[in-house]
């Protein structure tokens, strides 16, 4: 009995720690995202840059930044000590969804498979960022 509880614990020690690794894998940044509470929020999210333009992805709708979206269309992206302000348009339609899936499918492989397996990112919801002057 020990044994198999220890070899269960192993196991999830594993799945665990390919899962931090899955998610850290590639290029994370800080998003930063303002609710009604007027508190800052601070998510890490992979990012992409596509034909000139950066996006990132909501594994779903129900994201607690999804919420603070609603209230503000303001973020931040911290990238290392360089954080640059962007408007957030969050756009809800299925040919978004298909080009943020594939998109994160290219640029983090495995990683986004991994995390896939984990997380049903069926209704994942594509964010892209547009630059805010004058922030």
């Amino acid at each position: 009995m020990v044994r198999l509880l220890v070899g269960a614990l192993c196991v999830l020690l594993l799945v665990a720690g390919i899962t931090i690794y899955a998610a850290e894998s590639g290029e994370v940044v800080l998003l930063r995202t303002k609710g009604g509470d007027g508190q800052w929020r601070e998510t890490r999210v992979w990012i992409i840059q596509s034909e000139g333009e950066l996006w990132i992805e909501a594994a779903t709708p129900d994201r607690p930044f999804m919420a603070d979206l609603e209230v503000d269309l303001k973020v931040e992206i911290a990238r290392g000590d360089t954080a640059t302000p962007y408007w957030a348009l969050v756009v809800h339609r299925d040919i978004a969804h298909e080009f943020i899936r594939e998109e994160m499918r290219v640029r983090y492989g495995w990683a986004d498979w991994w995390i896939g397996l984990l997380l049903d990112n069926s209704r994942s919801v594509a964010i892209r960022l547009m630059p805010r002057d004058g922030a």
